[in-house]
């Protein structure tokens, strides 16, 4: 199902209240085989009679860019979430859990005739699940002529994260681990997408050997692919101290000079001196410019072309 608030569209709106149509997720059911839903590992959802139920999809369908993030991101999924193992474990666990109650269960509804008929119905649930991705593929090939199916294997070296299509391996939701192989289609490309850890800088993938200087990059998997992220210690910028002064009756100050011969961003930028009571960040959007000198006071006296630090 679909839904949107009733208001002109609006880019910078709050999620939800910028007017834009939204997916709703409703009877699943079908996507875990109910066995009333006559041969559902087949059911085809962008037919005549199911695009009715939902014609904007249907109107997606007949987008070129849609279609190809539409294959790209059910590879992403075939390869990830939508694994037999995992869903088998996820079955197991559920299975482990319902288990103790069903007893109770047969006792209080009669639907369920023994236990022995519970356990038929789960195993129902693992077999689905086993044989959903080979079902899932002879589909989509069908309907997007995917073309064959080779392994991608992305990597990095050095310190770095990687995205691939839809999935990353950066931060706490991460949704894969280096080294990481997956399989792609020769006839839809592969966005990857490469990005530095702080004190690392980006310098190139490696495609099956072939340099590629550029961070994001599309690839197209018509045979086995290995692609490695690139990555090097960054050069530290030149900051440098240049004179400090104490003042009893008035504020402190320092000089901070750009000894590099590139911009350098303050902004992150921690101070501090023996006393953690004092560390401050920089939160303003300061550039330091080659050999150019920044006065940072400690006052409450702001003077142009200066930078003052919040009292601690």
């Amino acid at each position: 199902g679909i839904w949107r608030e009733r208001v002109a569209y609006t880019n910078d709106a709050p999620p939800a209240r910028d007017g834009r149509w939204r997916w709703v997720a409703y009877d699943t059911d079908s996507g875990s085989s109910l066995p009333v839903i006559s041969n559902s590992l087949t059911i085809d959802s962008l037919s005549s009679s199911y695009a009715k139920k939902n014609p904007i999809f249907k109107a997606c369908y007949d987008c070129p860019m849609f279609i190809t993030n539409f294959v790209n991101r059910t590879a992403d999924l075939l390869n990830t979430a939508l694994l037999p193992e995992r869903s088998q474990a996820i079955i197991d666990q559920a299975a482990a859990t319902v288990a103790p109650e069903i007893p109770r269960h047969i006792a209080r509804w009669t639907q369920m005739k023994s236990a022995a008929n519970w356990t038929n119905e789960v195993q129902i649930f693992r077999a689905f699940f086993s044989k959903r991705i080979p079902n899932l593929l002879q589909y989509m090939n069908n309907r997007f002529a995917l073309g064959s199916a080779s392994p991608l294997t992305v990597d990095v070296a050095g310190g770095g994260t990687v995205c691939v299509n839809s999935l990353t391996s950066a931060g706490p939701n991460a949704t894969i681990t280096l080294p990481w192989t997956g399989s792609y289609f020769a006839n839809y490309a592969v966005t990857l997408l490469a990005a530095p850890k702080p004190g690392w800088e980006f310098t190139g993938w490696s495609l099956n050997g072939r340099t590629v200087t550029t961070p994001d990059v599309t690839v197209t998997v018509s045979a086995a692919t290995t692609a490695i992220a690139q990555f090097r210690k960054a050069p530290l910028p030149e900051i440098r101290i240049n004179e400090v002064m104490s003042e009893s009756d008035g504020e402190d100050w320092f000089e901070l000079y750009n000894a590099g011969s590139t911009p350098v961003s303050l902004k992150g930028c921690w101070l501090t001196d023996d006393s953690d009571k004092h560390l401050t960040e920089i939160t303003d959007d300061i550039t330091l410019a080659p050999h150019a000198f920044l006065l940072v006071r400690t006052g409450d006296v702001f003077t142009p072309g200066d930078y003052t630090l919040p009292k601690k």
